[in-house]
């Protein structure tokens, strides 16, 4: 398994009601993100920050559309034991 580092634009979300003014300033979120790659796809990347075996698992996962990522860079990858 690779460990990565992905560097993305994530969407911005408000709760109740605001006036629209208040967008004016609202900026998507420049985001960087370092952990093991569980899943690629030309739609998607599945990362976690945490990793267990017997049985494998995973931990803290998240899913970063292809869309939103800048860049990609391999930190490095898991020995077999």
């Amino acid at each position: 398994m690779k460990v990565v580092r992905i560097d993305w634009i994530d969407s911005s979300y408000t709760e109740g009601w605001n006036t629209l003014d208040y967008w004016d300033n609202d900026t998507a979120k420049n985001v960087k993100s370092i952990g093991w790659e569980i899943k690629r796809t030309d739609q998607y990347i599945v990362i976690a920050a945490a990793i267990a075996d017997e049985p494998e698992q995973a931990c803290a996962v998240i899913t970063i559309p292809m869309q939103s990522i800048v860049s990609i860079r391999y930190l490095a990858e898991e020995e077999e034991e």
